[in-house]
């Protein structure tokens, strides 16, 4: 009897998320720029991205942490836990908050950092970020590859 598994996914490259992070380098797509750039630089689930408040990455006189608290509800198995930003991604933090300050978006507390297009700038949710994450990779071209 012939058994037929289903293929594991595959898994990004650091070829695919180069491509991806050029493509995104601009103010057009700086939402999703940060969002590949901090699931490649923590290996954070994509729920726990779209969880992200502003008082986890940044500090309240607006200096970026260098280690993000995940807070137990939102994290796989409600353990919590801590990431460590490296100083590309702090700079890359830095930038989008100057941009979302400078399109009126709240940056502060418990204001969400990734946020939708949408004139209500609701929390991006799980679909809308693989969404994103799967318009990026068509505009870098190059294979599908699945978003943790």
């Amino acid at each position: 009897m012939t058994r037929f598994f289903r293929a594991p996914p595959r898994i990004p490259t650091r070829a695919d998320i180069d491509a991806v992070l050029r493509v995104t380098d601009s103010d057009d797509h700086a939402r999703d720029h940060l969002l590949v750039a901090v699931a490649a630089g923590t290996g954070l689930r994509v729920h726990e991205l779209v969880a992200l408040d502003w008082e986890q990455l940044v500090t309240g006189v607006g200096a970026v942490r260098r280690r993000v608290h995940l807070r137990a509800e939102d994290t796989k198995g409600n353990v919590g836990g801590d990431v460590v930003l490296n100083e590309a991604l702090r700079w890359k933090v830095a930038r989008s908050r100057t941009w979302c300050v400078r399109r009126g978006h709240a940056v502060d507390g418990s204001a969400p950092v990734f946020v939708s297009r949408s004139k209500s700038h609701r929390r991006l949710s799980v679909r809308m970020a693989q969404e994103a994450w799967k318009a990026v990779q068509g505009l870098a071209g190059g294979p599908r590859r699945t978003f943790a």
